[in-house]
């Protein structure tokens, strides 16, 4: 059985040829594999981690692609579940001139939606080291249930728990107090919580009212301190282009990522998290983990994510690692 498991959505990525123009004035696409959870899982796979994803698609052509991408990647496949109750979640991406994006999904509803907790093997848990998930899989019933029931399960299980929002306001009715109550929810059972730093400030605003511009390790510090109360015991905070950071209640540091062009950033942040994650299989004690080494294999695999196009298919492969 896999030793990192990741659940949510899997879908398709239409990513247009134009940059820097609105989503109504392209006139051509590519198709990619994605999804932030199965980005995770393909990115691990790649460079020949043990990984598995739980998740549904559509008995569809595009649930056809994403199963064969899947596999492809070196994902185990055995969890991702298909239904004829709805098509294969499609998301229409907008590239900005300098590579950030802009989303319209095509999910109401689509299949990542309605997965139960019946449909999955509760043994296919129970060998993980890591289980994770974001805010997507929280958005609608029954995911969002399924979701909050396999976490228990895992950390029954004794899993590592880590948790990346991936926030995207459009599946929540652009009401960010919705995603924040469910987001607020999961944060006890969270080990390890990834944030970048627009997250940071919208699902944190109190804390981060005085960060300003002013964004440092002392300054985040202090933030991440009232986070630790709420539940997780490490986070990761990444600020793009300034490097990221790694902050416990007994150690903190910074790391500076190397300067790129960035052509498309779907999936950096999903490859970011993967460098994580590889360092973390099977250990005990994260505390003894080198988390500088860590972050600045996370911040090269997000760079070169940034420097191609689509998601799953400009994810790092062994030739890529350090």
């Amino acid at each position: 059985m896999p030793d990192i498991i990741t659940m949510g959505e899997l879908l398709i990525d239409f990513i247009p040829y134009e940059k820097d123009c609105k989503l109504k004035d392209v006139d051509k696409f590519s198709k990619a594999a994605g999804g932030a959870p199965a980005n995770v899982a393909a990115a691990l796979g790649r460079i020949g981690c043990s990984t598995g994803f739980i998740g549904m698609i559509g008995k569809d052509s595009f649930g056809d692609f994403l199963l064969d991408t899947m596999a492809e990647q070196g994902v185990n496949i055995q969890q991702i579940i298909r239904t004829d109750e709805a098509m294969t979640t499609l998301a229409f991406v907008s590239l900005q001139a300098d590579g950030e994006r802009d989303f319209a999904f095509y999910r109401k509803p689509g299949a990542d939606m309605l997965l139960k907790q019946d449909e999955i093997d509760l043994d296919y848990l129970k060998s993980a080291d890591i289980f994770h998930f974001g805010t997507i899989s929280l958005t609608d019933e029954p995911v969002r249930s399924t979701t909050k029931f396999l976490v228990q399960k895992a950390k029954e299980n004794g899993s590592l728990i880590t948790f990346d929002p991936n926030i995207r306001i459009a599946l929540w009715d652009h009401e960010l107090d919705k995603l924040k109550q469910e987001y607020l929810k999961v944060l006890p059972d969270v080990d390890l919580l990834k944030l970048n730093i627009e997250e940071l400030r919208k699902l944190h605003p109190d804390q981060t009212s005085k960060l300003d511009d002013q964004i440092n390790l002392e300054n985040l510090k202090a933030v991440a301190k009232s986070i630790f109360a709420q539940g997780p015991k490490y986070i990761v905070i990444t600020d793009g282009s300034n490097g990221s950071y790694f902050i416990s209640e007994n150690h903190a540091f910074h790391a500076k990522t190397e300067k790129i062009k960035a052509l498309d950033t779907t999936g950096a942040g999903d490859a970011f998290m993967a460098g994580i994650l590889s360092k973390l299989i099977a250990k005990d004690n994260l505390e003894d983990l080198n988390w500088e080494s860590a972050l600045k294999r996370a911040n090269k695999f997000g760079a070169i994510t940034c420097s191609r196009y689509g998601a799953i298919p400009a994810l790092p492969d062994k030739d890529d690692l350090d």
